[in-house]
């Protein structure tokens, strides 16, 4: 059983780093205020928690054992939403699931588990848009595409591409979340901490922007124009990225 008291736990962001936290709260029976990582801030007194991927495993074995692979593939998911709270209700996701087995995923009248089935709803939402809503520009011999989103939502688009793609070098950049998802044929990766600063694109590009905006325009029903039903097909938030509303 765990205790409240009034500390902040602090990790380094990472899947595993959150796992040692979890582990560090069973071996010293606490349940934090809060959780945070290296960039969060707080008023209660903070505690350092170092990455230890042993134990991280152990965490996740205990995970798997109590309720299920699919339990552990829900945390993963909740850890990439950009839920501010996530990590202390994961940690207490992960406290009922090792209570009360399977069955704790579904007590929606718990908190921790309503509010992660919602967040992880709108994190695979925000991709599902994203796989459609993405718009590459020709750098030399380099697709490129910058994404705004509200989650962490590389993972979930990145093979899709990957398999639309597989010929060709391209890269998503999560200006959020300065993440970026660098792929070359056969072989893909995602960098963390990126900073890109775009460059000017040449004359072809423009060009073909330009084609496409006439396309766009062209195809329209003007007498049929419905605004309000456009942004909800196609959210305004997404337009800042699209030739298309430029």
């Amino acid at each position: 059983m765990l205790d409240r008291r009034d500390v902040t736990l602090c990790y380094d962001g990472t899947p595993d780093g959150l796992m040692s936290v979890i582990f560090y709260c069973y071996e010293h029976g606490v349940m934090p205020f809060s959780v945070i990582t290296d960039k969060g801030l707080s008023l209660m007194p903070v505690e350092r928690v170092l990455t230890d991927v042993r134990k991280a495993d152990r965490v996740i074995n205990g995970i798997k054992k109590a309720a299920g692979q699919a339990a552990y593939d829900k945390i993963r998911l909740a850890m990439l939403t950009g839920w501010p709270e996530k990590e202390i209700n994961v940690l207490k996701y992960v406290a009922l699931l090792l209570a009360e087995g399977k069955k704790a995923m579904y007590m929606q009248q718990e908190d921790c588990v309503s509010g992660i089935e919602t967040h992880v709803r709108h994190l695979i939402n925000e991709g599902h848009r994203y796989k459609e809503f993405i718009r590459f520009s020709v750098y030399g011999n380099l697709l490129y595409a910058k994404i705004n989103p509200k989650n962490q939502v590389l993972p979930l688009i990145v093979n899709h591409f990957k398999q639309r793609f597989p010929e060709e070098n391209f890269l998503i950049y999560d200006a959020t979340n300065a993440q970026a998802a660098v792929y070359r044929p056969y072989s893909c990766e995602i960098l963390y901490e990126v900073n890109i600063k775009e460059s000017d694109v040449d004359e072809t590009e423009l060009y073909y922007r330009r084609l496409w905006k006439t396309f766009y325009d062209a195809i329209e029903i003007k007498q049929r124009h419905n605004e309000r039903c456009r942004m909800s097909c196609m959210p305004k938030r997404y337009w800042s990225n699209m030739p298309e509303f430029k």
